[in-house]
């Protein structure tokens, strides 16, 4: 009755304003950030998109978006190079069984290429990101930007400092380092890109790998934390413990994931 009454006042005023729709609940909203620079060449570019599609239909994918329930997640694609040129092709599709799952990578694997000569601004490309999963007409549990690529930043502004501004606001920046270019490229990633809640990199040692990695990717940053159901987490732990110490002191680190120390 309140709300009703305010409604009347405001219009008597003439100050007619537009109801806004709820914020539709998930899980997990997630923005799959691929690297469309310079550096990558029409096949590796077409790697990673057909990469993220077969993940959205392959069994242990359906199977961890099954586990969030009819919640479900919101999912969108954003091409990443030079600052001009970065921009989401897809908008947050909700994903909650099979079918939205097979559809949003239906839908992936249509995406044409913005761009493929701008330079490489992951900095803009993590606080655009960041800046999508607010105002998207969905409420997460857990929000993450996922970032792959071949190349680090170079194009301000500073990554540390933009990567510390969006964990502040929150969300959780994962990284797929692609080893093609850059043989350390993993190291600057865990160094300078991740950030949040339960962060880790996923490693490919190039485009061929993309598929396995990002699909690896996919099924531990969708299973909800702790899940018994986590095989990368769990794989990881199991190698950590039968091959002694990892290279960095704190990490949980794997051939293919190393993870921020919880």
């Amino acid at each position: 009755m309140r709300t009703l009454c305010l409604a009347a006042a405001l219009l008597a005023g003439g100050q007619g304003v537009a109801a806004q729709p709820p914020e539709a609940r998930v899980a997990l909203e997630l923005v799959l950030a691929v690297d469309s620079s310079a550096s990558v060449d029409d096949r590796e570019f077409e790697l990673q998109v057909e990469g993220i599609a077969q993940a959205f239909a392959h069994p242990e994918v359906l199977a961890a978006i099954e586990s969030l329930g009819e919640a479900g997640m919101a999912a969108t694609l954003l091409q990443w190079s030079g600052p001009e040129s970065t921009a989401a092709v897809l908008p947050f599709n909700h994903i909650h069984d099979q079918r939205t799952a097979k559809a949003f990578g239906f839908l992936v694997s249509l995406t044409q290429r913005r761009s493929s000569a701008g330079t490489t601004a992951m900095a803009h490309a993590v606080k655009l990101s960041a800046d999508l999963l607010e105002g998207n007409g969905f409420e997460g549990d857990r929000q993450v930007i996922d970032v792959s690529g071949d190349g680090r930043n170079n194009t301000p502004p500073d990554i540390e400092g933009i990567r510390d501004q969006v964990v502040g606001r929150g969300f959780t920046i994962n990284g797929l380092a692609i080893l093609s270019d850059d043989p350390r490229l993993d190291v600057y990633y865990r160094r300078s890109l991740i950030g949040g809640k339960d962060a880790f990199v996923e490693v490919a040692s190039g485009y061929d790998e993309f598929a396995r990695a990002i699909r690896q990717k996919l099924i531990r940053e969708i299973y909800p934390p702790l899940s018994e159901h986590q095989g990368p987490r769990r794989l990881a732990r199991q190698v950590s413990a039968t091959e002694g110490s990892p290279a960095h002191p704190d990490a949980d680190r794997t051939a293919g994931a190393w993870s921020m120390p919880q």
